[in-house]
């Protein structure tokens, strides 16, 4: 039996110079590279939850794509390998620069599909997550769950793992019967074996992309909704079954809109699983999506939590990620943006017109900071094929405020025909950005070059000057927009601009056609309008200098129906006696939570009675979010008041809301000490929020007397499997009281470095380098050589080199 296990061993060094010497040159493996197309992986295997190992063999299927194919190149890491074998015979390998390289019989050319054998042991690194109970988290369970976006599925089992290659597969998993497997597609079969194990059989029978392959293997309670001919599967902790409706009641309803305005569910059934200590929000896998355990929740964290936009946008992926993927990273955003402007979309029918454009504007206000910290300009064939200007986490709100402009500039209508055709088209398949283009194009009949290369190639967004001048005795408005320097190369933006005016007693609305860097439109109307709104319905990206309305005006602003500009001047009004009248108007009247927030926020820190008494008004909103924020953004207040907020948390039953009144207790009276507000914020709430204020107080005050508590909620157990904020509370306290108490710090710093959750320990690892913490060294050292995972490594290695210097 031959075990090869990295490029260090002799006998690979000396197989390759003696066997390999042809294929000794392969060592890239990638869209340009790739010889061979997958078919069909089976994997059957069984895990060891105590070695964090998978054991088995993997029937892999495959096509050349040329004749004369003699070496099988895959992604592997992390991966022992035992045999390979085609046709009854020992094939040689060997690994060189994470690469499996099998040698092929001569023979095989291209009209040959092609199954070989290999028997394997996996401990991975990254891409399957081992999880049990242990001294320092007793609380969790036996679990397993994959995660392979974006190439770390070869961490577990070889594969080719780049995204522009698809297949099918199967997964054969043996456990102990008292866990249950979750994979991709149908089960085929559940059988109970004599040793006290089952053997579980899913088959995914759809094509798709290698990260897109995953397994959850625990103990869990299954719950089903079926909808027309599709099943949806919700498999949850034992103790969180009785929420099921409360997490995931509007999935059906999200199934219900997909299929209407894309195409129907693709699949026969759709699974959504809550994990402990999940990476991300959330991972569409195909038919099977892996969720962060933040998600489940009770009535009480609502509507300040809401899962539905983490749900909505995995489903959404499910036909654009999953059904359609990118064939690139470089082109993520018709993954990333179609499933965040779906999300919004599904928002904008299920929670109405002014909660889906607060959405968007929001959307669009990011993505503009991004960019102006982030600009490119490459509109050239070879920008198309390879990269439009989204990067990283503006794949998301990037692409879905180009797809929201895209919807503006077709109509509704219009555009919903253009995405059923455009899944039609590349329903199993993968596309760069051209693809939608001309997708598009063909189903609109229009010419979308200039708009694809201004949105989506080109330089930012345009910056704008907009003014305009009322002739009284002609009864003419004039309309001017300026188009300041927008690109390196001075380009100018060929875009329609909405413009809302306002007349007493009348209301017009137009679009504005800009060609040129000046642009003046005269409009024949009665009277001197009361208002002049560019970009109505912030329907387009960009930079404005506003019109502010004339104080007489001013009360107007309330009134104007789009949420958008009230907004916009509650954001951008300069703060003055009557711009506090009207936004503490617009706290007690607004017909909008959302704008009733951000009036709020934006009178923080402003002294004044009016504000105060609106404030107080406010902390009896109907809507729990208002009253958090107002909690959130109270100025100091004095004992009376103090007793007061003391009162409402008693009465209070939004989880949010409690967190929010123990922050302005002890931001506001510096009189009540850290030990009263923990006599009623130590207590469980979803993602710790009631006692991350706690120690938000304790940071702002920076208070000696929370280091106890702090070392106590350092540890795992108090977060049971969510998002572990409550320990990165807890980092950032230590932050601030790291330099004057250094021994305290240190020794809750130690324990948070105990707790095995990823981002905990890195946030203590990292806090420990910056503050050259010596005395951990040992124990850094140790978690070096214990703790394999790629996600804590950098981290681990960082540490380590500046505690050396």
């Amino acid at each position: 039996m031959m075990t090869v296990k990295g490029v260090t061993s002799c006998l690979i060094f000396l197989v390759a110079l003696t066997v390999f010497t042809g294929a000794q040159q392969k060592t890239s493996l990638d869209i340009k590279t790739r010889d061979y197309d997958q078919v069909h992986i089976t994997l059957d295997i069984a895990l060891d939850f105590e070695k964090g190992q998978v054991t088995g063999t993997e029937y892999f299927t495959f096509v050349p794509l040329k004749n004369g194919f003699d070496t099988l190149r895959l992604h592997s890491i992390d991966t022992e390998f035992r045999s390979i074998i085609l046709g009854g015979k020992k094939l040689r390998f060997f690994l060189r620069d994470s690469l499996l390289h099998v040698v092929m019989p001569k023979s095989i050319t291209t009209k040959d599909t092609v199954t070989v054998t290999i028997d394997y042991t996996a401990t991975p690194t990254a891409g399957l997550f081992f999880f049990k109970p242990g001294k320092n988290n007793q609380s969790t369970p036996y679990q397993v769950w994959s995660q392979g976006q974006g190439e770390d599925n070869q961490h577990w089992y070889p594969a080719y793992d780049h995204p522009d290659d698809r297949l099918t597969t199967e997964m054969i998993v043996t456990v102990p019967k008292q866990f249950t497997v979750i994979s991709n597609g149908e089960i085929k079969e559940k059988q109970p074996l004599k040793n006290g194990k089952v053997r579980w059989h899913w088959k995914m029978e759809e094509s798709h992309v290698n990260y897109l392959t995953a397994i959850t293997v625990g103990e869990f309670e299954q719950v089903t909704d079926i909808v027309g001919r599709t099943s949806l599967d919700y498999f949850m902790p034992k103790d969180w079954v009785q929420e099921t409706a409360e997490v995931f009641g509007r999935t059906p309803a999200m199934l219900r809109f997909f299929n209407d305005y894309v195409s129907p569910y693709p699949y026969k059934r759709y699974a959504q699983t809550p994990v402990y200590d999940f990476l991300y929000g959330g991972m569409e896998n195909v038919t099977s999506t892996t969720l962060n355990r933040r998600l489940l929740h009770t009535k009480t964290a609502k509507p300040n939590y809401n899962s539905d936009d983490l749900i909505a946008h995995e489903f959404a992926h499910q036909w654009f990620g999953d059904l359609i993927t990118c064939n690139t990273w470089e082109h993520a955003w018709l993954n990333e943006g179609f499933a965040t402007y779906f999300t919004h979309l599904f928002n904008e029918q299920f929670y109405g017109e002014d909660f889906f454009k607060f959405s968007m504007y929001d959307t669009y206000k990011g993505y503009q900071k991004f960019l102006k910290k982030n600009s490119w300009n490459d509109t050239s064939a070879e920008a198309r094929s390879r990269s439009p200007k989204f990067r990283g986490l503006w794949h998301y709100g990037g692409g879905a405020s180009v797809l929201h402009m895209l919807r503006n500039e077709l109509g509704d209508k219009l555009f919903k025909k253009c995405i059923k055709d455009y899944v039609q088209k590349y329903q199993h398949s993968n596309v760069i950005t051209d693809d939608l283009k001309r997708s598009f194009e063909t189903s609109s009949g229009r010419d979308l070059t200039l708009f694809f290369d201004q949105w989506i190639y080109g330089y930012k967004y345009p910056d704008l000057k907009t003014s305009y001048e009322y002739n009284e005795q002609l009864k003419n408005l004039t309309l001017i927009v300026q188009q300041n320097d927008t690109a390196k190369n001075s380009s100018v933006y060929s875009f329609q601009l909405p413009v809302h005016i306002q007349l007493p007693g009348a209301r017009i609305d137009t679009m504005f056609q800009i060609n040129s860097r000046s642009t003046a439109i005269s409009i024949k109307v009665p009277a001197k309008p009361e208002l002049v709104i560019f970009n109505s319905r912030a329907s387009l990206i960009c930079s404005m200098s506003e019109i502010f309305p004339e104080h007489n005006n001013l009360p107007l602003v309330a009134q104007v129906p789009d949420i958008t500009y009230r907004l916009r001047m509650v954001d951008k009004l300069p703060i003055h006696d009557e711009t506090i009248k009207l936004l503490t108007g617009m706290i007690r009247n607004d017909s909008s939570p959302f704008v009733k927030i951000r009036a709020i926020e934006r009178l923080s820190g402003t002294v004044h009675p009016v504000v105060f008494a609106a404030y107080a008004e406010a902390t009896l909103d109907k809507d729990a979010r208002v009253r958090e924020a107002t909690y959130r953004n109270m100025m100091p207040c004095n004992t009376r008041v103090s007793r007061q907020f003391i009162n409402n948390y008693n009465t209070e039953t939004n989880e949010y809301v409690k967190a929010s009144i123990i922050f302005a207790l002890g931001r506001c009276d510096s009189s009540v000490p850290i030990s009263k507000l923990l006599q009623f914020g130590d207590i469980p709430s979803h993602r710790n929020i009631i006692r991350r204020a706690v120690m938000e107080v304790a940071k702002i005050r920076k208070d000696y007397s929370a280091m106890e508590i702090a070392k106590k909620w350092a540890h795992y157990d108090m977060s049971t499997g969510d998002m572990h904020q409550l320990e990165e509370s807890v980092m950032e306290y230590c932050e601030v009281m790291a330099d004057k108490f250094p021994a305290e710090v240190t020794s809750i710093v130690s324990a948070a470095l105990d707790n095995p959750y990823f981002k905990t320990r890195n946030s203590a690892l990292s806090l420990a380098a910056r503050k050259k913490m010596t005395s951990l060294k040992k124990q850094i050292e140790a978690i070096a050589k214990t703790d394999r995972r790629k996600v804590v490594r950098r981290y681990v290695d960082n540490a380590k080199k500046e505690l050396l210097k």
